[in-house]
């Protein structure tokens, strides 16, 4: 006999992304460092940009896991899909920017990373501000 796991929730679903998401870049930026794609001081640098995103975000996602709620989310798929694309798009951005300045200095420098991260997370900060409130806010 096996037994199935709970079914997640939309919320819960999109919870559990933006929290590895989250741990994934912050794991890429360390591994980088390892390899001396970054420096110390640039590794700080990036810490201290990512980290107020990552606590706000991956803090309202964390406590989305624990939360029971049923399955049938009340999220039309539409959107649903456009919030992913939204949550895939912002990381994946920011994950090419973080890997383009560690492996291609050349290409792209410190000083343009984090200007370009700051061009990146102006965009979709918004957006990603009313997803968390359409995904994580009070039903």
């Amino acid at each position: 006999m096996t037994e199935t796991s709970p079914k997640r929730s939309f919320r819960q679903r999109m919870g559990l992304l933006i929290v590895c998401l989250h741990l994934a870049l912050l794991a890429a930026a360390l591994l980088y460092y390892v390899f001396k794609g970054f420096d110390l001081e640039e590794l700080t640098a990036l810490f201290a940009i990512l980290a107020p995103v990552t606590a706000l975000y991956g803090g309202i996602a964390f406590k989305s896991l624990g939360e029971d709620e049923p399955t049938n989310a009340s999220i039309p798929p539409a959107r649903a899909k456009t919030i992913r694309l939204l949550v895939w798009g912002h990381f994946l951005s920011i994950g090419l920017l973080i890997s383009l300045k560690a492996l291609a200095p050349n290409v792209l420098n410190f000083k343009e990373m984090t200007i370009l991260l700051g061009v990146v997370e102006s965009y979709f900060g918004a957006h990603m501000g009313t997803l968390v409130h359409v995904v994580f806010g009070k039903q």
